[in-house]
């Protein structure tokens, strides 16, 4: 309902000057007179504006307002809670062992199980997958610590014993010498 015509002018307003600010209110009222918020809510909101969302067929409320729908917009809020809750496990479910490769392919093998027959949420299974690799990780890192303590053990009693060796070789060259 856009026209093209210019905007009217207050008396006394210079020509050729900006219009004055209206009033949110005064913008309202208009738009009502010329069947601009037909259809819309008619809730009028805590700054003063009125709704604007479209009205349910038969009332003069949006979802939002129309005092009928309460029990629908609690059930909405619901099922819109449900949807975002985490997915866990009970909290019987027992602790598994996971020392080594062969426990980690064990659970990896039950998770794959429980998915298949709907027993968990596919979401618990990606946590598990990812969580068991790096348990594995932390596994062979580990080992790898173990190994390398060991070896520096090795070459250090290794090392003792040829400096010791070279130790004694050099007395025994010092006293022939002698």
């Amino acid at each position: 309902m856009n026209s093209n015509k210019p905007p009217e002018q207050s008396p006394g307003q210079p020509s050729g000057a900006p219009a004055p600010a209206e009033n949110p209110s005064t913008r309202q009222k208009a738009a009502e007179s010329n069947g601009e918020t037909a259809g819309r809510c008619t809730q009028i909101k805590r700054g003063g504006a009125r709704c604007g969302a479209k009205a349910l067929l038969g009332s003069s409320f949006c979802f939002f307002h129309d005092p009928a729908a309460a029990q629908a917009r609690a059930a909405a809020s619901k099922r819109g809670g449900e949807h975002n809750r985490a997915a866990v496990l009970p909290s019987a479910t027992p602790d598994l062992p996971l020392n080594s490769a062969t426990d980690a392919a064990a659970l990896l093998a039950k998770t794959i199980n429980q998915v298949l027959r709907g027993r968990i949420h596919p979401k618990i299974a990606n946590a598990v997958g990812y969580l068991l690799t790096v348990q594995l990780k932390a596994i062979e890192a580990g080992k790898t610590e173990e190994r390398l303590t060991a070896l520096e053990a090795t070459a250090k009693s290794s090392k003792t014993e040829e400096v010791l060796q070279d130790l004694d070789d050099q007395v025994k060259s010092f006293g022939r010498s002698a």
